[in-house]
C-alpha cells in the first residue's frame, strides 16, 4: 500500500534539490524515490514509500506514480531523455510542509543521505548506479516486481557480531597494529611515587582541540564510503 507521506516526500525532494542549485526532472526524481526506498530496507526490512517497483524503462519504475502526481499537479507521464544534456520535464514546488512534522528521524536522515550524494549527481552516473549496483534489480527481467528481499542486511539488522574481512583488510589492520603497538593491552598501574614523580617533572601537553588525550596510544576509528 502506499504511504500517506509520499506526496510530502516528492515535495520534499524537488524542494531540497532545489535548494542545493540542482535540477530535478522526470526521471531523477523517481531514481531518487526508488533509492529512498533502497536505503530504508537496508535498515528496517520495509519500503518508504509503500511503492511497488518493477523493472522498466530507465530502471525501477512504479505505475502508481503518474495518478499520484498528477493529482499534484505535476506530470510524471513518460519522456524520452536528452542524456548530453540531461533534460527533461522540470519540476519544482512551492508549499512543502515542515519534515520534522510527517518524518520520523530516522526516515528524514536516510532520505537526506540519498539527496545529498545523489541529488545533483550527473543523470548517466545515477541510472548506472541503480541499474548496476542496487540489488533489486540485479536479474530482474522487464516490467518484473522488483525483489527487495536481495538487499543485504545493514549494520543494526545484522544477525552476528562477527565481521569477515578480506585478506588484504587483515594485512592493513595487521601493519596498523605493528606500526602503533600493541592496542588491547591493559594499562600498567603506576605506583604513588611514579605518579608523583610524573605530575613535578612533566608539563601537560597543549591540546588545540580541547578534548583530553593520554599519552598512551590513541586508536581512531573512521568509517567508509557509502
Amino acid at each position: 500500500m502506499v504511504s500517506k507521506i509520499i506526496q510530502n516526500l516528492i515535495k520534499y525532494i524537488v524542494s531540497e534539490v532545489h535548494d542545493a542549485d540542482g535540477f530535478i526532472f522526470r526521471t531523477k526524481l523517481v531514481k531518487l524515490l526508488y533509492l529512498c526506498d533502497v536505503e530504508y530496507y537496508q535498515s528496517r526490512r520495509e519500503v518508504l514509500t509503500g511503492l511497488e517497483w518493477k523493472r522498466y524503462k530507465y530502471g525501477p519504475y512504479a505505475f502508481e506514480l503518474p495518478d499520484i502526481t498528477r493529482r499534484m499537479g505535476l506530470d510524471l507521464g513518460e519522456e524520452d531523455l536528452d542524456f548530453e544534456s540531461g533534460h527533461g520535464v522540470r519540476y519544482e514546488v512551492y508549499d512543502v510542509p515542515d519534515p520534522d512534522k510527517w518524518l520520523a528521524t530516522g526516515q528524514k536522515l536516510i532520505i537526506d543521505r540519498v539527496i545529498k550524494r545523489w541529488g545533483n549527481e550527473d543523470l548517466r552516473f545515477l541510472l548506472d548506479y541503480v541499474y548496476c549496483d542496487t540489488a533489486p534489480m540485479r536479474d530482474a527481467q522487464f516490467q518484473e516486481s522488483l525483489d527487495f528481499h536481495r538487499i543485504p542486511l545493514g549494520m543494526r539488522r545484522a544477525s552476528s557480531d562477527t565481521l569477515e574481512l578480506s585478506e588484504s583488510d587483515r594485512e592493513g589492520i595487521k601493519q596498523l597494529i605493528d606500526k602503533h603497538g600493541i592496542i588491547s593491552r591493559k594499562p600498567i598501574p603506576l605506583s604513588l611515587q611514579e605518579v608523583k614523580k610524573q605530575t613535578e617533572d612533566e608539563r601537560p601537553i597543549p591540546n588545540l582541540s580541547g578534548k583530553i588525550r593520554c599519552r598512551g596510544d590513541v586508536i581512531q576509528t573512521t568509517e567508509g564510503r557509502e
